[in-house]
């Protein structure tokens, strides 16, 4: 199978670019999918560390499991002119890209890849000692991805703007500060769409947590206390 990154998203060819050029620092043979998979475990605000915390796992964990297997890897001296992709790479992407298809995605994103990585027993054991398993994983991502499709080369973005700003919103409706304005100096400048989702969520939120509250006063004046409740004291007497 020819890797074609003409259908990768940006931080897919980024990740699968940085990856090789880690195999070459280290002299390796070949491109295996634990380079790919430190990489993408490395990178401080990446999308691979954000599902970790989502999965219960501790990032820093899953990074120094995946480095003690990296550190295993054949080397070569002098290096090799050229790293190319080894087999358990090739078969790691083709299994990424069959889960790119079932989810009928047009790009093939750093999630799909992630899901991915367990084809490679290397890296399904680091994964798993740090608390990552195959499960947990899939779980984490399908709340990350949220029924959204991967339709544009930038899609990563949208998902790691929701995660970063997604709980400060609802906090913010609960306590009744929500911001009405996005791209405001307190929030970065976002696109277009997302502008005009997060606008529409920031809604409903509001909505919600207007709701909530208007029910629990409600509640509460509907159900007095025992001391409220008219003849309390003399039906208690009476007994």
């Amino acid at each position: 199978m020819a890797l074609n990154p003409k259908y990768w998203t940006e931080k897919t060819a980024e990740a699968v670019s940085k990856a090789k050029e880690l195999a070459e620092e280290h002299s390796h043979v070949q491109l295996a999918p634990i380079h790919l998979a430190v990489v993408l475990f490395a990178e401080e605000d990446g999308l691979a560390r954000s599902i970790a915390n989502k999965a219960g796992a501790s990032p820093e964990k899953v990074e120094a499991a995946l480095r003690k297997v990296l550190s295993r890897q054949a080397t070569q001296s002098p290096a090799p002119p050229e790293v190319g992709a080894g087999q358990a790479f090739v078969r790691m992407m083709r299994e990424a890209t069959e889960i790119q298809k079932k989810q009928n995605d047009s790009h093939l994103a750093v999630d799909h890849v992630l899901l991915a990585l367990h084809t490679d027993s290397d890296v399904a054991g680091a994964l798993n000692e740090s608390g990552l398993d195959k499960k947990k994983l899939e779980m984490a991502v399908r709340e990350v991805r949220g029924g959204r499709r991967v339709d544009s080369k930038n899609a990563e973005e949208t998902y790691e703007a929701l995660m970063k700003y997604g709980h400060d919103l609802v906090t913010s409706a609960e306590q009744g500060k929500l911001d009405p304005v996005i791209g405001t100096s307190s929030h970065p400048l976002l696109t277009t769409d997302l502008y005009i989702f997060t606008s529409h969520l920031i809604f409903l939120l509001a909505l919600l947590a207007r709701s909530r509250r208007r029910d629990q006063a409600s509640h509460s004046r509907a159900v007095p206390t025992h001391e409220e409740q008219p003849g309390a004291h003399r039906r208690a007497g009476r007994g």
